[in-house]
């Protein structure tokens, strides 16, 4: 995302207007976890728009096909997402912009033929009427292609488009939701037929392809366009193993907790899928509260990072002497520590903040008191998740996948087997064991970085020595 960081980056310059500055400050909380603000945007306006349009029954059915085409979306376009932001990466760091396009149509190809097999199947054994099947199968490619289409999205710089896509896909919702009551008013048969699951799931469909078309064309309007016909980004994932493993695993862990919770304490909800209410909203508020992070993330660390990070690989690159490469070195690791000083300081502040003001936000939320102590301790704990993240992405830029699968995979397990333990005891220890495993990925994470930042030099000239 240097790409777009930036830009970014400029339009918060201390020069900038004050407009402009909000305007960029927004941009990079929506890029850096757009689809999830957004999605939770429109949840909340359908929730409340939902008596016009469906039965509660219906709605709670609606959220759940919603959660469970996001999770399993994520976690199968999670075993491309690793390998193509690298082929993406190396692409740009090379300078053959030609290639970036013709990757980007062969992803979203792969992507919509699979996804619609499986959505498809899933649909068929779900039992779910025609019109419900249909606009799943169609929310689960479209949520599919968005994924791919964030990965490429660093390859362009237009975020006032980014923004627009998200303001205009929320738009598309809030007009569809209008159709409903004014057929009803027209003809009640007809209305019929807008209405229910299937009503809610095409409304909320068509808000989220209108967003993935305009992040579409901009990611085709930052790019050289070309007429070459390359599957190479395919072949380019097949030659890393580790970064396939390292995605699908990453996924796997995230949703690991829920899908925990769902299986021990959850509630059916459609066929043999089951649900957690109080879990699944107290989770996917308390991952809101780590935005200021992913948004500094993106316009500070990212970018003075990455200009010292290509100073540093230059200096060897281009046959500096040991001197130079060492004194390269400690600048990038100067300026590391300082964005993550600075990060760590500003992520800490905006999760007290959620934690004090937990009771009167949940309350206007019309969330149950017992809501409060559970997503105290998931907040605590998507503090930590996004500061392993985070660490995660610095062993990615040097290299380090085996450091980085070591760490993913060690919260993935833990994320699993210690949440067994929470779901079944009482909701004061909800997320205790979310908040336990991402602390245990941080920890493996940021102790193999250290380890490496030490022998960064040996490490990267034995890479270089073994490179055909």
């Amino acid at each position: 995302m240097a790409g777009i960081g930036f830009e970014l980056r400029g339009a918060v310059a201390r020069e900038a207007g004050l407009v402009e500055r909000v305007r960029a400050w927004t941009a990079a909380g929506l890029i850096s976890s757009g689809p999830w603000l957004a999605t939770v945007a429109v949840l909340l306006y359908l929730h409340v728009a939902a008596p016009f349009l469906a039965s509660g029954a219906d709605y709670a059915q609606f959220r759940g096909l919603v959660t469970y085409a996001f999770a399993f979306s994520l976690i199968s376009v999670g075993l491309l997402q690793m390998p193509v932001t690298r082929h993406l990466a190396d692409r740009l760091w090379l300078g053959r912009h030609a290639e970036v396009l013709p990757g980007f149509v062969a992803v979203l190809a792969l992507t919509g033929v699979v996804q619609a097999a499986v959505a498809a199947c899933a649909a068929a054994a779900l039992e779910l009427p025609r019109a419900a099947a249909l606009t799943g199968v169609a929310l689960y490619v479209t949520c599919s292609w968005t994924w791919v289409s964030l990965v490429w999205l660093g390859a362009a710089r237009d975020y006032g488009l980014v923004l627009r896509a998200y303001a205009y896909g929320g738009g598309a919702t809030v007009l569809a939701s209008c159709v409903p009551p004014l057929l009803r008013a027209i003809d009640a048969e007809l209305a019929a037929s807008f209405e229910g699951v299937s009503g809610l799931l095409a409304v909320f469909t068509l808000g989220q392809a209108v967003t993935l078309l305009l992040l579409a064309s901009a990611v085709a309007r930052g790019v050289r366009p070309s007429e070459e016909r390359s599957a190479g980004v395919l072949a380019s994932a097949a030659q890393h193993p580790r970064l396939l493993a390292l995605g699908a695993l990453y996924a796997v862990g995230m949703w690991a907790d829920k899908f925990v919770f769902w299986a021990v304490d959850g509630v059916p909800l459609l066929g043999p899928l089951r649900h957690h209410p109080l879990y699944d909203a107290c989770s996917f508020l308390a991952y809101g509260t780590v935005v200021p992070a992913l948004a500094l993330h993106l316009v500070r660390t990212e970018t003075g990072f990455y200009e010292r990070y290509r100073d540093f690989y230059a200096a060897i690159t281009e046959d500096g002497t040991l001197a130079e490469v060492r004194a390269a070195k400690e600048r990038m690791l100067r300026t590391l520590r300082g964005s993550v000083v600075r990060l760590v300081r500003l992520q800490a502040w905006f999760t007290l903040a959620a934690l004090i003001l937990a009771p009167e936000v949940l309350v206007r939320l019309g969330m149950p008191p017992a809501a409060v102590p559970v997503f105290r301790v998931l907040a605590v704990g998507a503090y930590f998740h996004v500061l392993f993240l985070l660490t995660v992405l610095v062993h990615l830029y040097f290299d380090r996948q085996r450091t980085a699968l070591t760490a993913v995979g060690t919260f993935a397990v833990a994320n699993t087997l210690l949440p067994f333990c929470a779901a079944a005891g009482s909701p004061g220890v909800y997320g205790v064991g979310y908040a336990l495993a991402a602390l245990i990925g941080l920890s493996v994470g940021f102790l193999g970085l250290l380890r490496d930042l030490g022998r960064l030099e040996w490490l990267t000239f034995e890479r270089e020595l073994r490179r055909p």
